[in-house]
């Protein structure tokens, strides 16, 4: 992040597809068809927004408020830089597997069957019995039938969103000519905003009929203050 005083902002919607999305192996639902598992990329998020803000707090000599104050109340109240960096996303692409090789051949990654009609998430509640958070829709997804393979693409769900602010406010104070302290204090994800996680594929979370289905269990990323003295000559 710069401390030039500005703005930046960026958005970008993310449409990279792939057939592997795991480092080093992969396993077609069905090795005669591998174009059926052309799909969304696992870090697919379709809906990005980051950026950053510095802004130079309007107080002290010079500035809107306190142009007329004394040294001592301006170095007190004068050159305060406040900063900003901020992170929002979509969920990451999940593919839903099925909790058997209904297929028949033997196959790894047999897919769950999509259900029309049917909302992909549910309203984000905790489930006191399984200390989870309910998030798919286990109504969504559905075991194909013996003897056939799944409907659901790859990376047809989304998971939970990712929403991170982070928050800092620093200041310069000039000793001599060649000497300085700046002063900052940092608030990483200052919200307290939670950051899910969803499992890893071919969890419980991503399998239909599994009894932790759409399920999330862990965090991370609680907010962290942090404060910085530097000296320099």
């Amino acid at each position: 992040m710069s401390d030039t005083p500005g703005f930046y902002g960026q958005y970008g919607d993310n449409v990279a597809t792939e057939a592997q999305t795991i480092a080093g192996w992969a396993f077609p639902q069905n090795p005669y068809d591998q174009m059926g598992d052309y799909g969304r990329c696992a870090q697919n998020v379709k809906q990005l927004f980051n950026g950053y803000v510095v802004y130079d707090l309007p107080f002290g000599r010079g500035k809107q408020f306190g142009q007329g104050v004394n040294s001592i109340v301006n170095q007190v109240i004068g050159g305060w830089r406040l900063s900003s960096g901020f992170v929002f996303h979509t969920g990451f692409a999940q593919t839903i597997f099925a909790n058997a090789d209904t297929s028949g051949t033997s196959g790894f990654s047999t897919r769950a069957n999509c259900v029309a009609g049917v909302p992909a998430t549910v309203p984000m509640t905790f489930d006191p019995v399984t200390k989870g958070v309910h998030f798919l829709n286990p109504a969504a997804v559905a075991t194909p039938a013996q003897g056939t393979f799944g409907d659901c693409a790859v990376g047809a769900f989304d998971g939970p969103g990712y929403k991170s602010a982070d928050l800092g406010i620093a200041k310069d104070f000039r000793i001599t000519e060649t000497q300085a302290l700046e002063f900052r204090m940092d608030a990483t994800n200052f919200t307290n905003t939670p950051i899910f996680n969803f499992g890893q594929e071919y969890s419980g979370q991503h399998t239909a009929g599994a009894s932790n289905y759409g399920e999330i269990f862990t965090s991370q990323g609680s907010r962290q203050l942090q404060l910085v003295l530097k000296y320099s000559f």
